[in-house]
């Protein structure tokens, strides 16, 4: 059995969100990949690369879901940066993708609102 106490629901709902993200991510980028190699991009190379930076970053958020499931204080930084970012991505595409400013500002702003919980700060200082 392990010594650590089980996760509050705050940062598990944290991990849960910050997963969802590196998901969607991952997803984007084999879309991506995938349109860029059997579709007419105008920039091929270019398609190529915003797929594997979607996949690397993609691949990490879900490293850090993964800390953050796992109660490790090195996944708090990490997953704060990602919602900072997220947050200006949001703002950038506010005159043309309106959902993706809704979605993306919502899961942002609730998975700082959910790392910021007490019961998350005190689980991530534990250790």
């Amino acid at each position: 059995m392990s010594d650590e106490p089980p996760t509050p629901r705050p940062l598990l709902a944290a991990a849960a969100l910050v997963g969802v993200e590196g998901l969607a991510a991952a997803l984007a980028a084999i879309g991506f990949g995938a349109a860029a190699l059997t579709g007419h991009p105008s920039d091929r190379a270019t398609a190529l690369t915003l797929a594997a930076v979607l996949l690397v970053l993609g691949l990490g958020l879900l490293l850090v879901a993964r800390g953050l499931w796992r109660q490790r204080p090195a996944a708090a930084t990490p997953a704060y940066l990602a919602q900072f970012f997220a947050l200006i991505v949001a703002y950038y595409q506010r005159h043309t993708l309106i959902a993706v400013t809704i979605g993306l500002g919502l899961v942002a702003i609730a998975t700082v609102l959910a790392l910021a919980a007490p019961d998350s700060r005190n689980a991530l200082r534990r250790t």
